[in-house]
């Protein structure tokens, strides 16, 4: 599989800093919310879940 172009801009080391980010906000006592795609880590409201039902 081949990787987007655009990704070739950032280094590796961008992901490590989000993450370092990511966590001296939480120590900081901050709510993070994931809202990476696919990786929820908050139960939806009620009224999204009844909104995809059928």
């Amino acid at each position: 599989m081949q990787a987007s172009q655009r990704l070739d801009r950032f280094s590796a080391e961008v992901f490590a800093s989000l993450n370092n980010k990511l966590l001296a906000l939480k120590a900081q006592g901050k709510t993070i919310y994931n809202m990476s795609v696919g990786t929820p880590d908050f139960k939806p409201y009620d009224h999204v879940v009844s909104a995809g039902r059928f």
